[in-house]
């Protein structure tokens, strides 16, 4: 039997014009006026100012924000995400490129740094069925604010899709990875066909990782 063509998709600035996990929180707590959540950030602002807070430090700094708010709460909170500040911030060209490897009949999937409740939301309006992601942590029904299990980055965006799919399944020779980031190299590494996604164009690193090029602007 011919094996299918698996094509991945990152997120943020890959099919949205921003970084969206850190969004997401502002997002709520803009929202909720909360005087805890905004003193949380000014301290969480501070570190990162001093850069005590770098990376996934600070991720997780911001994510604690959530804490103790309801599940479906935070889901319809990530309803109105995508409504109000996704949609609106698509990149046209990926996203068509994504409907056209839907529309061919490929197995796509987003595998993202981004959180899975709002994720989740998006591949199911535009028909994507698996989503890679990084979960928010819930006890007994409330948000700990924090990751449960791995940061969907770097290797491990690959090592929580081998979780997910068998990648023996696909011809990944004839298999695609779009990204906006050479720190997805792992990712990148797993397919035929890598393609950057990018606002300024890098013939360099295109030819030393042998990368196809997708310009994109505001």
């Amino acid at each position: 039997m011919e094996k299918k063509r698996l094509v991945i998709f990152d997120f943020c600035e890959t099919l949205v014009r921003f970084q969206s996990a850190d969004k997401f929180v502002d997002f709520v707590r803009e929202d909720l006026r909360s005087p805890r959540m905004r003193y949380r950030e000014c301290f969480r602002t501070i570190l990162s100012f001093l850069r005590v807070l770098r990376g996934e430090s600070n991720k997780r700094a911001k994510l604690l924000q959530l804490e103790g708010l309801p599940k479906p709460r935070l889901e319809a909170f990530a309803e109105r995400f995508v409504e109000e500040r996704i949609r609106p911030n698509l990149i046209g060209r990926t996203t068509k490129i994504l409907e056209q490897h839907l529309d061919n009949g490929d197995e796509v999937v987003i595998v993202s740094g981004g959180y899975s409740q709002y994720l989740n939301v998006f591949a199911s309006q535009v028909g994507v069925k698996i989503v890679v992601a990084t979960d928010i942590d819930f006890s007994d029904g409330v948000c700990t604010g924090r990751i449960a299990g791995d940061n969907c980055m770097g290797e491990l965006k690959v090592k929580k899709l081998r979780d997910r799919i068998s990648l023996d399944e696909y011809d990944l020779e004839d298999s695609y990875v779009y990204t906006d980031d050479i720190k997805d190299l792992p990712l990148l590494d797993l397919v035929g066909n890598k393609v950057l996604v990018t606002k300024h164009p890098n013939d360099q690193l295109a030819e030393q990782y042998g990368l196809q090029q997708i310009v994109w602007s505001h």
